[in-house]
């Protein structure tokens, strides 16, 4: 057994800059626990994204899978999937320009990039180099694409707020939670796959049409790309917004909800 050594106060004060490697560093642990959830975003994004190829376009399944993936890897890494979800939460609470969350924000888009592109080659040659990818309607005009992608996007993330915020959450149950983002996943899919193709993730576009352009499936897969990476976040900034200075306040004062530290996020 390895021998535990104590260090007093004065032998501390007496240590060098290159002694002090003996003591815990809580910025190494924030950083492997960092890369920890970073990893198991991605993994749980290289199944979102593997997801759409088992299932063969059918919404049902897909949505199915993606309430198992947020059940499994929820409590881990928040099992976010989607870069507006993260920019969402931090921006909801205030701290969107901590250094720690915009290092975890870009943590996490690598990750999901990264697992993403493996998750898509790996449907794109089991399915005998079948591809899935997002596309827009033949009739629909860039405006229209952009309302689309921006309105359902901004829903998507005030339901999360809805569910995580502990003032408006509908239940304590987490997979009563997850079935509601799930549910409401489903219908926004269907009412924008005929516009947008029902994208609402900026990462999500980025592989799968990335993936059918350089294989040349289709050519024109980034066509009116800046809207699916634009309209997205600016869906979840807006809608953030509604809810955490509008709708949150009229919610707890119709409730008469008390608001205190204990329950107040």
């Amino acid at each position: 057994m390895a021998e535990i050594k104590l260090i007093s106060q004065t032998q501390l004060d007496g240590l060098t800059a290159s002694d002090t490697s003996i003591i815990p560093s809580s910025n190494s642990q924030d950083f492997i626990k960092l890369l920890k959830k970073s990893l198991v975003e991605g993994i749980a994004y290289y199944f979102l994204i593997l997801t759409i190829y088992l299932c063969q376009g059918f919404s049902e399944k897909f949505i199915f899978g993606f309430w198992c993936i947020l059940m499994v890897f929820g409590n881990i890494s928040g099992a976010h999937v989607n870069p507006i979800v993260s920019l969402g939460l931090f921006i909801y609470k205030g701290d969107m320009l901590n250094p720690k969350n915009i290092i975890r924000l870009i943590f996490y888009v690598i990750s999901q990039l990264l697992f993403g592109v493996l998750a898509a080659l790996s449907g794109y040659y089991i399915y005998k180099k079948n591809l899935f990818h997002i596309k827009s309607g033949d009739d629909d005009t860039p405006w229209d694409i952009f309302i689309c992608e921006f309105f359902f996007a901004g829903t998507l993330l005030f339901v999360c707020l809805f569910i995580t915020c502990k003032a408006t959450s509908p239940s304590n149950q987490n997979f009563v939670n997850l079935t509601l983002v799930s549910a409401w996943l489903y219908i926004i899919i269907n009412a924008g796959s005929d516009i947008s193709g029902g994208s609402y993730n900026p990462t999500f576009y980025l592989v799968l049409n990335g993936l059918a352009y350089f294989t040349g499936k289709d050519i024109h897969a980034f066509q009116n790309c800046w809207i699916y990476l634009v309209a997205p976040f600016l869906g979840s900034v807006v809608f953030t917004i509604l809810f955490k200075y509008a709708f949150k306040p009229y919610y707890i004062a119709e409730k008469k909800i008390v608001i205190s530290e204990d329950n107040d996020d």
